[in-house]
């Protein structure tokens, strides 16, 4: 992905990832719509599969995108916001819980006390992890990393982990699973709510500069 340098960029780049996604899962519903009895059910399998796939490519291509807007503002970690800090520093946290060096541990430490005024470097690529499984349990951590408010995600915990990742996950390793057209219609509008919820909360958080230390609360 290219530097988002500007919120105009920014907002570009969530508006053109959301719009393909949305066109594609429209064209497939529309095939479902008009398919026979057997390639609606095969239709079915693959759209949840599809339905999928888009949510977790645009948590983290939306989310990447607002880290890589972040870190060309140039800041240093002492203006920060405090999970801003941490999404810098994620490597270095990860090599202490992975060793026993007390050294390290000790110059980790010394470096969060002493030399805040350095710029911050963060990895948009590396710092979102949705570790290939974007239940509400990992969708919770990456907004709580991102100092999004998660309650309006809450709420769609069962239908993303029960019928999206279920489903999902039984279908992609075999499993022939019936999938209700009727069933599929309401999941996807609410998945595609919730990416454009997304979508605006990412647009708010840049746009009040929230990554900054003296952010307004959400």
């Amino acid at each position: 992905m290219n530097k988002v340098k500007s919120l105009y960029s920014l907002n570009d780049l969530l508006n053109e990832n959301i719009g393909w996604r949305k066109k594609e899962l429209s064209t497939l519903l529309a095939l479902v719509a008009s398919a026979s009895n057997h390639e609606k059910n095969i239709l079915l399998r693959s759209s949840i599969c599809a339905l999928y796939a888009h949510w977790e490519g645009f948590i983290k291509q939306a989310a990447i995108g607002y880290l890589s807007y972040v870190e060309n503002r140039g800041l240093s970690h002492k203006d920060l916001t405090p999970n801003m800090v941490a999404m810098g520093l994620r490597a270095e946290f990860e090599r202490v819980e992975n060793t026993h060096q007390v050294t390290r541990r000790i110059d980790l430490t010394s470096y969060l006390l002493s030399d805040l005024s350095r710029k911050a470097i963060i990895d948009p690529e590396t710092a979102v992890n949705t570790r290939d499984n974007l239940n509400s349990t990992v969708l919770l951590e990456i907004l709580h990393s991102l100092a999004i408010d998660y309650r309006p995600y809450i709420t769609k915990s069962p239908l993303i982990d029960q019928r999206l990742l279920e489903n999902r996950n039984g279908i992609a390793h075999g499993e022939r699973r019936q999938i209700e057209e009727a069933d599929y219609v309401e999941l996807q509008g609410v998945m595609i709510g919730l990416m454009e919820q997304f979508r605006n909360d990412i647009e708010t958080a840049a746009q009040e500069e929230r990554f900054r230390r003296a952010a307004k609360p959400i």
